[in-house]
């Protein structure tokens, strides 16, 4: 049995989203609103001869505003979306509103949801995109599983990882009716196929990732993980398949960075049914039950707010900045710039020059031996930053007068080339 959200519960669930989101955001008050490298990246793609899908957005919210209302809306935007979404996701599968709305809440709480909605980046996109088809397979219309063919095609161009991810769903919605299912899956294959060839792909590099915010991750809560065990364990009684899939497919979720939020969507639903199975139950102390909510929800307020913290914090600062703005100023569109491997994006995407990564040349001992790099890569500036423990040639390049320094304020030091 399906359970609906009203437009009431929509916009409320819309709102309090976009609320707790630009709350985290005005954590940052005093540094740049962009966090990492890559809003920056997204910004040079929208204004480029080859924007991906997501950069096509940006660049029409960049037309009618600026790249930074751009770049911090849009993330916004789609994580109210995804919000309700994913609300009536839970809904479809027939949960009662409670429960629905105790797993978006937990859901807009977490770090991947927070990370994917606020820094501005295509994992916004396809969390919509991935939601919206799942919505889409539940309903049983032929039209709307034609959406949800031409939703998931488009989903396939963000890599095979996530276009399985809905085929999983899928499979598991039509376990027991293989001929819809293949009605569905074909279809979008080559679908999948004819748009790989028409739009740019979006590439979402995949990568290992620690899990747990609570030890410096970014994806779920340790205490949203454990009442989703609770919610798991219950399920396995009287729905063993929907348990049985959860098992599989949450452990997978959590080993790549670019599918914790997947990880997160599981966790948040099972973490609903599991405080619902609290709640529910009649405990002889009704103290050490309140206790035990209590300490549950202090967990998962405290896990949000320890990430959101980090975000507070997290590179670019204004140091970085100025240091940039000081490179560019010095620099030209013909400059080479060689720094450290960590600060490559930020050099390209927010000062636009051409930047190499040099181990050679950064752990040299003396000027001498990097001359032949130099030269060989016709650099024009180093940019280096006071993170990296490695001195290397930031000692030859005081005694030298091939290089010359124009900025030094003790966290970020250029040098230009003078012959």
């Amino acid at each position: 049995m399906q359970h609906q959200t009203t437009l009431t519960q929509q916009a409320l669930i819309a709102g309090a989203t976009l609320g707790i989101l630009a709350s985290i955001l005005l954590l940052r008050a005093g540094e740049p609103l962009l966090i990492s490298a890559t809003p920056y990246e997204h910004i040079a793609g929208a204004l480029g001869p080859t924007p991906t899908m997501y950069q096509h957005l940006l660049g029409i919210i960049i037309s009618l505003s600026s790249p930074l209302i751009a770049s911090i809306s849009l993330p916004l935007i789609l994580g109210a979306i995804s919000a309700v979404l994913f609300a009536n996701l839970l809904g479809n599968l027939g949960l009662p509103n409670r429960k629905q709305l105790i797993g978006v809440g937990i859901l807009i709480l977490s770090p991947a949801f927070i990370n994917t909605s606020i820094i501005s980046d295509s994992q916004g996109l396809l969390l919509a995109l991935q939601l919206a088809a799942a919505n889409l397979l539940l309903t049983n219309t032929l039209q709307s599983r034609a959406i949800a063919s031409i939703t998931s095609a488009i989903i396939g161009t963000f890599g095979a990882t996530h276009l399985i991810a809905i085929f999983g769903f899928a499979i598991m919605r039509y376990h027991d009716d293989p001929k819809t299912l293949l009605r569905y899956i074909l279809p979008t294959l080559l679908l999948t196929a004819a748009l790989i060839t028409i739009v740019q792909p979006t590439t979402i590099p995949p990568h290992l990732t620690n899990p747990i915010s609570d030890l410096g991750g970014e994806g779920i809560t340790i205490f949203a993980a454990a009442l989703a065990i609770i919610g798991i364990i219950n399920l396995l009684s009287h729905q063993p398949a929907m348990a049985s899939a959860l098992i599989i497919s949450t452990p997978l979720s959590l080993l790549w960075a670019d599918t914790l939020i997947y990880a997160a969507l599981i966790t948040s639903g099972a973490a609903a049914h599991g405080i619902t199975i609290i709640l529910s139950t009649r405990w002889q102390l009704q103290t050490l039950k309140q206790y035990t909510l209590l300490i549950i929800a202090c967990g998962i307020i405290f896990g949000t707010f320890s990430y959101a913290m980090r975000l507070s914090h997290a590179e670019p600062d204004h140091q970085m900045m100025s240091a940039l703005a000081a490179l560019r100023i010095h620099a030209d569109e013909n400059s080479i710039v060689v720094t450290e491997h960590a600060d490559t994006p930020y050099v390209t995407s927010i000062t636009g020059l051409r930047a190499i990564t040099d181990p050679s040349l950064l752990e040299a001992s003396t000027i001498a031996s990097a001359t032949e790099t130099l030269r060989a890569h016709n650099i024009t500036h180093i940019y280096l930053s006071s993170r990296s423990s490695n001195r290397g040639i930031r000692e030859p390049l005081q005694d030298t007068s091939a290089f010359i320094s124009i900025y030094n304020d003790g966290s970020y030091a250029i040098w230009t080339r003078t012959q």
